[in-house]
């Protein structure tokens, strides 16, 4: 492909340390029934050698690039830095894409200049099994995209295709979040632009052993980082304040008890750590009629009260 030959899609990569699913990912992408598509694939530092072999093997069109372990955020921005096609994917080391995805959201976006970018329904399946565990989004989002996005993340870095000048207008990934960067680009994305939804399922998400979005404990730090700038901001509605709030708390009683279990761990006691009251407080100050953060919280100072 020559300067003059540009791909209508560049398709961004970013991998680290997966070399057992690699290969699936890249083949569903090269079996698209549109074929006009480059592939970016970013090593994130992995110390496997395999997967930079993998990702060597495959040739035209798969462009292969790695940098020193930065995180995911840094991986997708060098996706996009070395991106030359029209639009714009992204698919996880560890995802699929149906055949004819590519196919279908380009045939809305050529034809609806409006949308700046279309997401589409993706199914989550087990690895193990085959089973179907669920899709993202569960149901057609009932509000905009931006407030349903704070509910519920409804788009997936698999199932989205963006065109190439939204990266011209707004920042890329968040390197400063090693994980959730996804969600806080996306919702930047939906506050400011129009999107387009396809109710159907065009992306396959892996659920195994290793996915970080298993982990729980990875979030709430991300999570409070992000709703507190979009709280602080003051461009949001009295709805999306509401939810802002919610999140906040979440993540404050996520935190809490995470602090909580390690400072069991450490201290070999059931003593209370300060640190969890002082989280607690939090997570009832931004959500005060939540009945299971005001019983955690009296639980605590009645432990402390009959432990003295």
């Amino acid at each position: 492909m020559n300067k003059e030959q540009l791909p209508t899609v560049s398709v961004g990569i970013p991998v680290y340390n997966n070399s057992e699913f690699l290969g699936k990912t890249i083949e569903s992408i090269l079996n698209q029934t549109f074929k006009d598509i480059e592939i970016i694939v970013v090593d994130d530092g992995s110390p496997c050698p395999e997967v930079f072999k993998i990702i060597s093997s495959f040739g035209h069109p798969v462009k292969a690039f790695r940098q020193e372990n930065k995180g995911p955020a840094a991986a997708r921005n060098l996706c996009i830095e070395k991106a030359t096609g029209k639009y714009i994917a992204f698919c996880d080391s560890d995802d699929l894409w149906m055949a004819n995805k590519l196919e279908k959201q380009l045939e809305i976006l050529e034809n609806n200049p409006i949308y700046s970018y279309i997401f589409s329904s993706m199914k989550c399946f087990d690895n193990k099994t085959g089973a179907t565990l669920g899709f993202v989004p569960k149901e057609v989002p009932k509000y905009d995209f931006f407030t349903s996005q704070l509910i519920r993340g409804i788009i997936c870095p698999p199932a989205v295709i963006i065109r190439r000048e939204v990266f011209d207008q707004i920042e890329w990934f968040d390197t400063s979040l090693r994980f959730m960067e996804d969600l806080e680009f996306f919702l930047r994305l939906a506050f400011n632009f129009n999107g387009y939804y396809i109710d159907e399922p065009l992306a396959l998400a892996r659920k195994h052993d290793s996915n970080t979005t298993l982990n729980r404990k990875m979030f709430y730090e991300p999570e409070l980082i992000i709703h507190t700038r979009w709280y602080e901001g003051g461009k949001l509605n009295p709805l999306q304040t509401k939810l802002v709030k919610k999140k906040i708390a979440k993540a404050y009683f996520d935190k809490a008890n995470w602090m909580q279990n390690d400072f069991r761990l450490k201290t070999k006691t059931k003593n209370i750590s300060p640190d969890y009251i002082n989280f607690m407080k939090m997570a009832i100050k931004f959500d005060p009629k939540k009945f299971r953060y005001l019983q955690r919280l009296a639980k605590a100072y009645f432990y402390k009260l009959v432990s003295i």
